[in-house]
């Protein structure tokens, strides 16, 4: 999906003096049975918990979705649009937070992460 861009996270991670974060957007097969360990969107900004990366409250926390929108949604749109709404889930390896969109027909998944998520090669569509 092209080259990382800087996002709200960049500019978070600068004012804090943490390492710049860089987005990045992974294709992966069909991924389903995210609903037990995921949250909705609307859950996710009504929790108040500090998400990592500046995000307490609630305008920080739709930047960060209207960020990861952009970043994944012309590969859903180009594949007839979303399946289901978006959900937010935590990478407890990486630390961090991802958004999944998953596309309709083909079933792709994409997952929109501040640093990527470790997934296998046969994970990852070609």
């Amino acid at each position: 999906m092209g080259t990382p861009r800087r996002s709200l996270f960049d500019d978070l991670a600068s004012a804090k003096g943490r390492p710049t974060v860089q987005w990045k957007v992974q294709e992966c097969f069909p991924r389903d049975q995210f609903e037990t360990c995921t949250l909705t969107i609307e859950q996710w900004l009504a929790n108040s918990d500090d998400d990592g990366y500046g995000l307490k409250n609630r305008a920080a926390k739709w930047q960060a979705l209207m960020t990861a929108c952009a970043l994944a949604l012309p590969g859903v749109t180009s594949q007839d649009g979303l399946r289901q709404e978006p959900r937010v889930g935590y990478d407890p390896v990486g630390d961090q937070l991802f958004f999944i969109f998953k596309a309709s027909n083909n079933g792709t998944t994409y997952l929109v992460s501040p640093h990527g998520i470790d997934m296998g090669e046969e994970e990852i569509k070609p």
